[in-house]
């Protein structure tokens, strides 16, 4: 519903900037005892897979919500094109290997062409790098005049040039 009406927010300019956030540690899984949060510090790694599996059920629920969130915008026609066409939506994860809390590797999403300035359809290896810079090429891309974003080791100047057309 939240997206809903966001995306009708959007489509009748009563807003063209805005800040969903989707936090589902406290989530919780019909038949397992701890939230994801918990999940993602106590279970350990399974060691035919590689990764943790109650984890990843989490995760997953995450991306399908991420998903809908983007059809959403993608459902709104909108010229000749629809809602999301004319959009630039972001997502980014606040860590990698949550057990650990670790920072290298964040996943980062993009969703619509904001009329054409973005491209589509890429997997960008960040290597590395902080999830900051998808902050500061959307703040580009809207047209702010800064030389920087973020604080310390979460500072950037770099956009992320693979995107831009």
């Amino acid at each position: 519903m939240m997206s809903q009406l966001l995306a009708m927010a959007v489509a009748c300019d009563q807003t063209r900037v805005f800040n969903m956030s989707y936090g589902y540690g406290n989530t919780v899984k019909q038949g397992y005892e701890k939230t994801h949060h918990t999940c993602t510090h106590e279970e350990p790694v399974d060691d035919k897979l590689g990764y943790q599996p109650t984890v990843s059920w989490f995760t997953r629920r995450a991306i399908e919500a991420w998903a809908q969130y983007v059809a959403t915008f993608a459902a709104i026609k909108e010229g000749d094109g629809t809602l999301l066409d004319n959009c630039f939506i972001t997502a980014d994860s606040d860590h990698s290997l949550a057990r650990l809390h670790k920072l290298e590797g964040l996943a980062m999403f993009t969703a619509g062409k904001l009329g054409g300035k973005v491209k589509t359809g890429l997997h960008i290896d960040g290597a590395g790098t902080t999830s900051v810079r998808l902050g500061y090429t959307a703040m580009k891309l809207m047209g702010l005049d800064i030389k920087s974003y973020g604080t310390k080791s979460n500072e950037t100047s770099k956009e992320l040039s693979e995107i831009l057309v």
